[in-house]
């Protein structure tokens, strides 16, 4: 049977497909429940290394249609061992595997080429650890005089600085001398790139689209492909060193940057280092060592070093029984890997009985083991290259892979190479997948898996297909636990036969073959040919219950601090904007915090309400004397209870569109720890609460200034959170906190997402300085040691620590301003 790929596939009865392909092997059960094991899908794991152009050599219109009717959303931009000694400032890069020679490369261009044609794709580049750069083209090997530039065994030789071929393809007869065309380079020179993208008096480029940095390239095995630069291999402690210091710095210019590290090169490099590591006395694998070492550095330090834990990985096996299981390598701890070499070595020593890799499964329990369980830092696959060019077997091994990243979370998926069948499974995922995994199981897991996923915004429920079996069909039967979905007949797009060209062009040009699915009762039935890729897409009608669309809005804050007499007394600011009135719950918690275990309280809180406009508007002492409305309206809010009859203070007050103050001190002018708290009680109505700020004095440890925000909603907020000590020295503030630091948490976790020293040593502080006048916060001014970031933060609770630098102490200012 002929195959015609028209611009609308025609449609085809997949039971007739299966009908000329082979006969059904035994029924498959799947079980899809839409309650269970929701993990949000990365959008990043659609993704591929490539290029977005240099200057002469552009893409076509034809390359940017295809990136986007493919649905790519992730471009590691880097070009692998070339990225290694790129120089940003002169635009070169020195290329490894072409004698060393030094050619131009302009990430600037590039990178502005993305964000012109595919604004909604992040790149990943990278810094420059190994501490050398490519510094001028005029000491390049003449490849061209020596054989035409052809490729043959010998382009590895460092030739590039003067050296001479060896013939026999071996190393090079003389070394070239990289000192005539490298350049040394560190971390404030690698990481200035950053400062270079987004300034706005430099190329002011849109800094949300290049997010994720990986920390060079593949450091293990440096001594073998930069060892013009390193021919005796570093020692894994010196690259951690180097490792942690470019992460500081690539950290204090962009605060939420995603740092992916540490880049392992391949399965023997999971493990192992050149030279064995030493740790507390046994023989470590590499991946734990990292991990180890970054939780240890992180605890020393309070900064956030790894986002991502990023390896690749270069399968060996060829076999086609092999290629179509190779995705259990990351999770399985049942699989029997067929590379399974450095694993042998994970306990030390070499163990021909370990054959299963699971490597993100071992990652994910180091790090739960050395960075504790709320660590946040998610897995990227960036490189992988399955050594087989037939379209068939390289969409069902790329479309098991996705699946497995989707139900495990992976961050980041980036295939080294491109097969046919890639880009059509590349669409048929991002373009009709959801994008939250939920718990789909097979009864014949290894020769057909389902992968399953709903649509927030539509409630739409995806199950994806994969029949491995090399020349097997597979009949299933899918049942849906916890959906409602009407009975009727529903698109199935399928991929199989396919031919070893490449057959995507575009959304309207491509393989798929449109068939049905006829659900009835809440299940369906399918005949899956063999290496078949097939997409059924059902309208919701879940028990998941999506909450409706709305603006996201600061909820209220909490401010916990030492309050003292006079000027320590901490005092909580908040702004009302909008038309009309806002209703809100003002709380200053001393007594009932001692049933929290907190030490040192506030013994009689006073609460005084006041606006720069009216004075003084209201006043209590214990707020018992409106128990019932302050009880009741906390209740609502969820708001933990107060003790009854104790001397904390509340009120409830409904308040006109200004600025007001809350102070929070003693009866008898007392010290101690105090909450002060500041509740939307109304979310209805345009007014709403768009600012607030607490001034007290900040401690040391557990006396840091802490201010809780929540943000609800179902969309991110912008905000600028400012820790201001020197700058308050204009309005005679006495004893300044000198060198204020701010970091941000995520409820539950132990690592903050971002934090600041000084807020002009930010990438982007002009930004800071603009949104500040749009809100219309005092000015601060370059040079001070003031603090600040400029965050679009996903509905959720937060808190915002202030700290003096080295432990010093003061009074300090922290502020939360929405921004829009």
């Amino acid at each position: 049977m002929s195959r015609r790929y028209l611009p609308h596939p025609a449609p085809l009865l997949f039971t007739l497909l299966a009908a000329i392909t082979s006969l059904p092997a035994a029924t498959v059960q799947i079980t899809v429940d839409v309650t269970q094991d929701r993990v949000p899908v990365s959008p990043f794991i659609y993704g591929k290394n490539d290029t977005p152009g240099q200057p002469g050599s552009l893409r076509s219109a034809a390359d940017w249609q295809r990136f986007r009717d493919a649905g790519l959303r992730m471009m590691r931009t880097l070009a692998g061992n070339n990225g290694t000694k790129y120089n940003w400032q002169q635009k070169l890069s020195s290329h490894p595997d072409w004698y060393n020679n030094v050619y131009a490369n302009d990430w600037d261009f590039a990178q502005a080429q993305l964000q012109q044609n595919l604004p909604e794709v992040q790149s990943m580049w990278s810094f420059q650890l190994i501490g050398k750069v490519a510094a001028n083209s005029a000491h390049n090997f003449n490849d061209w005089g020596y054989n035409q530039s052809q490729w043959w065994s010998g382009v590895g030789q460092n030739l590039a600085g003067g050296g001479t071929p060896n013939p026999n393809g071996e190393k090079a007869l003389q070394e070239g001398n990289p000192d005539l065309y490298l350049t040394d380079s560190d971390a404030a020179t690698s990481t200035a790139i950053l400062d270079h993208w987004i300034q706005p008096t430099s190329l002011g480029l849109d800094r949300r689209q290049f997010i994720y940095w990986s920390m060079d390239n593949e450091p293990e095995i440096w001594e073998g492909t930069h060892d013009d630069v390193m021919p005796t291999q570093l020692s894994a402690e010196a690259f951690m060193q180097r490792y942690f210091a470019y992460a500081k710095a690539a950290r204090a210019r962009l605060p939420e940057i995603k740092l992916a590290g540490p880049v392992a090169a391949n399965e023997w490099q999971w493990y192992n280092w050149p030279d064995p590591i030493d740790a507390d006395g046994r023989t470590c694998p590499w991946l734990e060592y990292f991990i180890k070492r970054v939780g240890e550095e992180q605890a020393r330090t309070g900064i956030r070093l790894l986002d991502v834990l990023d390896i690749h990985y270069y399968p060996g096996t060829t076999a086609p029984a092999d290629i179509v299981q190779l995705h259990r390598t990351f999770f399985d701890e049942s699989y029997v890997s067929p590379d399974a070499n450095g694993v042998r070595t994970v306990h030390g020593g070499w163990d021909t009985s370990i054959n299963r890799e699971y490597i993100f499964g071992r990652c994910a329990a180091w790090l739960d083991q050395y960075l504790g369980p709320d660590h946040g830092v998610t897995f990227g696959l960036t490189e992988i290259d399955i050594p087989v060019t037939d379209a068939a077997l390289a969409s069902v091994w790329y479309a098991s892979t996705l699946g497995e990243f989707m139900r495990h979370g992976v961050e980041i998926f980036t295939p080294w190479s491109w097969q046919p069948g890639m880009w059509e499974v590349l669409h048929l995922f991002s373009r009709y997948n959801g994008d939250v995994a939920v718990r789909a199981l097979s009864s014949d897991e290894e020769s057909v898996s389902a992968y399953a996923t709903t649509d927030n915004a539509t409630g739409d429920l995806t199950i994806v297909l994969v029949n491995r079996a090399l020349s097997e069909a597979h009949t299933t039967q899918v049942a849906l636990a916890h959906a409602t979905i009407a009975n009727g007949v529903y698109p199935a797009r399928q991929l199989a036969n396919l031919p070893a060209t490449e057959t995507f062009e575009s959304t309207a040009s491509n393989a798929q073959i449109i068939g049905s699915a006829a659900v009835n009762a809440n299940a369906f039935n399918l005949t899956l040919p063999p290496l078949s890729v097939t997409s059924i897409r059902l309208p919701a009608a879940t028990d998941i219950v999506v909450p409706p669309a709305g603006a996201s809005r600061l909820a209220n804050v909490s401010v916990r601090a030492v309050s003292g007499a006079g000027i320590n007394a901490l005092t909580v600011g908040f702004v009302i904007g909008g038309d009309g009135t806002k209703e809100v719950l003002l709380r200053g918690i001393g007594p009932t915090l001692g049933g929290f275990g907190v030490s040192s309280i506030l013994a009689d809180p006073v609460l005084d309400l006041a606006s720069p406009a009216d004075g003084p508007l209201d006043h209590n002492d214990n707020w018992g004397a409106d128990a019932d409305n302050v009880a009741t309206t906390s209740a609502r809010l969820g708001a933990f209870e107060l003790e009854s009859g104790s001397l904390d203070a509340a009120m409830v007050a409904t308040l006109p569109a200004g600025a007001y103050t809350a102070r929070i001190g003693d009866r008898t002018d007392g010290s101690g720890v105090t909450l002060g708290e500041a509740y939307d009680a109304d979310i209805t109505g345009t007014a709403r609460l768009t600012n607030v700020s607490a001034r007290t004095w900040v401690g040391t440890d557990s006396d840091n200034l802490i201010a809780g925000f929540v943000i609800s909603g179902d969309v991110g907020q912008t905000l600028l959170i400012r820790a201001v000590g020197p700058t308050l020295a204009q309005w005679g503030v006495p004893g300044l906190l000198d060198d204020p630091v701010l970091r941000i948490y995520r409820q539950g976790d132990t690592m903050p997402l971002y934090q600041n020293d000084d807020w002009d040593d930010i990438a982007y502080a002009a930004e800071i300085a603009t949104a500040a006048q749009t809100v219309g916060a005092f000015p601060l001014s370059t040079g001070t040691n003031d603090a600040a970031l400029l965050l679009t933060l996903p509905p959720g609770v937060y808190s915002a620590v202030v700290s003096g630098k080295a432990n010093t102490t003061g009074v300090a200012l922290v502020e939360v301003y929405e921004v829009n």
